[in-house]
Order: structure tokens, then sequence, then C-alpha cells
């Protein structure tokens, strides 16, 4: 057996016994999860950096989703057109996004709009933006809560 010869069968064997060693180590997980979790368990405690890293750029992946959607394609605020992502964030476009994270309980809200299939009734603003729709809000809440209150 000559050098090439000998690279492509140790090439191919290495691929075998790879297959091999796949499949057994995915019966293991299915028949004792348990230890899997320990190990992702140990191994997150030990590698709390890279952790912070992959959970920071699986949220911000999720944020560019979910933002994309509700900008129809283009990220920016529908009011002002800011683009700067650190800066967009998600508003109850009906104002009531107290009362509906009373509802859903404490979640991720990116998380649970993908999970429900991305519904109607939310838009992009920039954080400026969502501040002065806010302070309006409120405003216009007390000026109705005196006039009531007058009558």
């Amino acid at each position: 057996m000559n050098k090439e010869q000998r690279k492509i069968y140790d090439r191919q064997r290495y691929l075998k016994i790879r297959e091999e060693t796949l499949e057994r180590e995915k019966q293991r997980r299915i028949l004792n999860p348990e230890r899997g979790h320990q190990r992702f368990k140990k191994w997150r405690k030990k590698n709390p950096e890279k952790v912070a890293i992959i959970s920071a750029r699986c949220q911000s992946k999720l944020k560019t989703e979910v933002l994309t959607h509700y900008a129809n394609g283009e990220l920016k605020c529908v009011i002002c057109g800011e683009k700067r992502f650190a800066c967009l964030t998600l508003d109850h476009i009906n104002n009531n996004g107290n009362e509906h994270r009373k509802e859903i309980g404490n979640v991720n809200m990116y998380r649970f709009l993908r999970a429900q299939k991305y519904p109607d009734g939310f838009q992009v603003l920039c954080m400026n933006c969502q501040w002065v729709k806010k302070s309006e809000y409120q405003i216009k809440r007390r000026v109705i809560s005196k006039s009531l209150s007058v009558q």
C-alpha cells in the first residue's frame, strides 16, 4: 500500500469510526439524558465567559429576527427612522405593554413573539420615540382622569 492509498484508507476508517461513535453517543444521550445535563451544567459553571458570549450572540440574533419582522424587513424606528440596532426596541402599539407582560408572565418577549408566530400589535421604535410616546400617553391619561374627577 503506497502513501496515497494509506491516506485514503485512513480517512475512510476515520469516517466510519466517527459515524459509529456519534451513533453510540446519541443512544447514550437518549438512555441517560441526565448525564448530559450534568455535563452541560458543569461546563457552564466552568466557562462563564463563553456562556455569556454565546448567550449574547443568541439574544442578539433573536432580537434581530423579531425586530426585522415587525419593521417589515428594514431595521429602523417607524417614527424617526433611527437605524442603530442598540437603540431599537419593541413597542406595544396600543400602550398595553404592562397588562400584556402581567398576562404572559416573566418570559423573554422576543422568544414569546416568535413562538406565537408574530402576533399583531407591535412596532419597532427607538428608545427616544418610545420614551416620548410613553410620556405623551401618561400626560393624556392624567388629563382624562382629572377631567373625570372634576365632574
